[in-house]
């Protein structure tokens, strides 16, 4: 047998224009979590302690502290090593080779805070790329979020659109060409988005305009983008393709701040009716905002 390979990690810096306790208090505290990273939280705080998180009916996570040091450090643990459940039995059906930790390091820095994060514990094999590849992206977006957040919203409560269609008989491809056509999100282009740090706009097919500037672009997976015409929102498009879970689809994800609940359900409504007409062949849209 081959030599086992090496785990890959994800190391990340951002720097927020807030203080430390801020940062921390975002990272920590049940609802300052769910204005930025999950929809739902509860955290008993200290070493030894834990943070659940959950995306309603799309997942959760129960993630013990290993560690619980106020403004410097939190490490939380996602997964222990376990073997691939049986077909029929409980648990996950492939196997986790090594522990799965996430840690974050805060730093104060002349009234605003360094933070590292390093995600550590992803399988080198070839079957958890598209696992790896959709959380750096994924990262990407949550942290920008979460910058977004304390720099431009903090305290104000969270209100997110979200769509997701399975498509298990569309391929990336077809799936990117779909969202981004004249039946989806660029109906009409003022101009569209093409690279990162660009200003775009753009109207959809049922004549919804957002625009901003496009935070990352990774085509034919996604991109994220403030959209600044609805108060600074911040959305994501992602399509994920995990072999792990056998699973294969589009995501929508857009948070908002100060706009009105009515604007908000329009939105979600306006989002769910263009990507079930997008993708009619496949399951309906998991919808809901909040």
């Amino acid at each position: 047998m081959g030599e086992k390979k090496p785990p890959r990690s994800i190391d990340k810096e951002i720097h927020i224009l807030a203080p430390v306790d801020a940062v921390w208090k975002a990272l920590t505290d049940s609802e300052e979590l769910s204005r930025w990273f999950p929809l739902e939280a509860k955290v008993t705080p200290g070493e030894g302690g834990a943070i659940w998180m959950s995306w309603k009916n799309e997942h959760q996570f129960h993630t013990p502290v290993a560690a619980w040091k106020p403004n410097r450090h939190l490490r939380l643990i996602y997964m222990e090593p376990t073997p691939a459940a049986k077909p029929g039995e409980p648990g996950i059906p492939f196997e986790v080779p090594y522990q799965v930790a996430l840690d974050y390091y805060l730093e104060g820095r002349g009234g605003e805070t360094v933070l590292r994060l390093v995600h550590s514990g992803f399988s080198s094999e070839a079957s958890w790329d598209g696992q790896y590849d959709g959380t750096v992206s994924g990262w990407d977006f949550q942290l920008g979020g979460l910058k977004l957040y304390l720099e431009r919203h903090r305290g104000t409560p969270r209100r997110c659109v979200i769509c997701r269609v399975p498509i298990p008989t569309v391929s990336v491809e077809d799936a990117w060409s779909r969202v981004m056509g004249r039946q989806g999100l660029v109906a009409v282009e003022h101009p569209a988005p093409r690279a990162a740090h660009e200003r775009y706009a753009i109207t959809t097919a049922l004549g919804e305009r957002l625009e901003g500037v496009v935070s990352a672009w990774y085509p034919p997976h996604g991109f994220s983008a403030t959209v600044t015409n609805w108060n600074d929102a911040w959305a994501r498009v992602h399509i994920d393709d995990l072999a792990l879970f056998c699973r294969r689809d589009v995501n929508l994800w857009i948070s908002t701040y100060g706009l009105p609940e009515d604007r908000v359900i329009a939105i979600q409504a306006h989002m769910d009716r263009m990507f079930g007409e997008l993708f009619a062949a496949s399951r309906p849209s998991a919808g809901g905002g909040r």
